[in-house]
């Protein structure tokens, strides 16, 4: 063989093997669209939470440690993971009901990869506003909360907290006290 036709020979080698290495490679995982989207305020109490992604994903990569859900009041949202579209769609199923009015926070680590090992380039991270209840601006005080022991004097207490610190569904109102260096639940 003369010594282009090595080289022509060579070059074609190198075509099919490049060739056929892109047919076969996958783009690392990107979020390509969410549901809800991004600051939506009028998500219902009881919504699918949906992440597209541009490749499949390796589903023994995607659990609660790479895959959150927050509700500012409502707390972490446990869930069922349900995988579609030949494992590019992810559709989080809450186990519970978000508050109304609640500010939603939707975390993905970039520990989840597709298929091929790759991870997220990234970590994403997206909020939404569940929708309010109808209501009037007729407010009226139905009750008091004292947050002070019998017989103790001034506590000090600045803000004020309302969520669901221990899961059982029920929002906790929660106060912080300087004098007495404590919190009240």
């Amino acid at each position: 063989m003369k010594f282009t036709q090595i080289k022509f020979l060579f070059i074609g080698c190198l075509l099919v093997l490049c060739c056929s290495q892109s047919l076969t490679a996958q783009p690392p995982p990107q979020v390509v669209s969410v549901f809800p989207p991004a600051q939506v305020i009028d998500v219902a109490w009881n919504t699918e939470i949906v992440v597209n992604f541009n490749s499949a994903i390796d589903t023994q990569t995607v659990d609660a440690s790479t895959f959150s859900v927050f509700g500012r009041w409502s707390g972490v949202m446990s869930g069922n993971l349900l995988f579609e579209s030949n494992n590019s769609r992810i559709r989080f199923l809450p186990e519970g009901v978000f508050s109304a009015g609640e500010w939603v926070t939707v975390i993905l680590s970039r520990n989840i990869t597709n298929t091929n090992g790759e991870p997220m380039p990234t970590g994403y991270i997206w909020n939404f506003w569940v929708a309010s209840n109808p209501a009037d601006i007729q407010l009226q005080e139905v009750a008091q909360i004292s947050v002070r022991q019998p017989g103790e004097g001034h506590i000090q207490t600045y803000g004020a907290y309302a969520g669901d610190l221990n899961g059982d569904g029920f929002t906790d109102f929660t106060v912080p006290n300087e004098n007495s260096n404590d919190a009240r639940v």
